[in-house]
């Protein structure tokens, strides 16, 4: 039976929601704490998706500025062609017999240390695999870098071509070199979904786990959120 002294109290009790509240936390204090952990292990799992997801969107637009600016090197590099052999014809018609012209036409291309480094570009992201062995026992650098710090290797992994990948390995190339961006010629073939450059590397010895500057390995990348190529084909490379 209740009395005026329990009754006051138990309406004390219902008027006070924050003291009903402590009771019932204190009550079951584990509870509380392991739904707020849930709650900020959620939080932090969003604030590290979307951290990725901008880390590989910058990555991206980086690449393809790269990508544009190799392929302007690789214009320019033709039109100079061109020229040059325009020249040449020009010559010939000029002097065809003279010891002078003789004595120039007996340079080879690969006199040239930039134009013999370009050919190597060119090769190695066009699948010549003969030319790269060629050019590279000629004097051509497989180590030299561009404007982007990509070596021809990391061109043959973006442009997807095995064949380049495997010769530049046959010749002791550095499968690790990294460009400004800490990406190997792996991270790169991750990136842009290229399966068959991915699966050379890794059967020359490339390493999976590299880290770029942003800290994501090449399988990472392959497992996340490429957003070209075929995800399937590269996910299912590192597998």
């Amino acid at each position: 039976m209740w009395t005026s002294g329990s009754l006051a109290l138990l309406l004390t009790w219902a008027a006070c929601p924050v003291s009903a509240h402590r009771i019932a936390r204190d009550e079951a204090p584990g509870a509380e704490v392991e739904k707020l952990q849930r709650r900020v292990e959620k939080l932090e799992g969003a604030v590290q998706r979307l951290s990725a997801e901008q880390q590989l969107a910058e990555m991206n637009i980086q690449a393809e500025r790269d990508d544009f600016a190799m392929r302007l090197g690789h214009l320019e590099s033709k039109l100079r062609e061109l020229e040059e052999k325009k020249g040449d014809e020009e010559t010939t018609v000029a002097s065809p017999n003279t010891e002078e012209y003789e004595e120039e036409a007996e340079v080879p291309v690969a006199g040239n240390k930039a134009d013999l480094q370009q050919k190597l570009e060119e090769a190695a992201a066009e699948g010549h695999a003969a030319e790269v062995v060629r050019l590279m026992r000629m004097g051509a650098d497989a180590s030299m870098r561009d404007e982007s710090g990509r070596s021809p290797l990391h061109w043959a992994a973006r442009e997807d071509q095995a064949a380049s990948v495997e010769a530049f390995a046959s010749e002791g190339t550095d499968l690790e070199m990294k460009d400004d961006q800490g990406n190997t010629p792996l991270h790169l073939a991750s990136i842009f979904g290229k399966a068959a450059a991915a699966r050379a590397l890794l059967t020359a010895g490339a390493d999976a786990n590299a880290k770029n500057q942003q800290g994501l390995t090449p399988k990472e990348l392959a497992e996340k959120a490429n957003l070209y190529g075929d995800r399937a084909a590269i996910k299912a490379a590192f597998a």
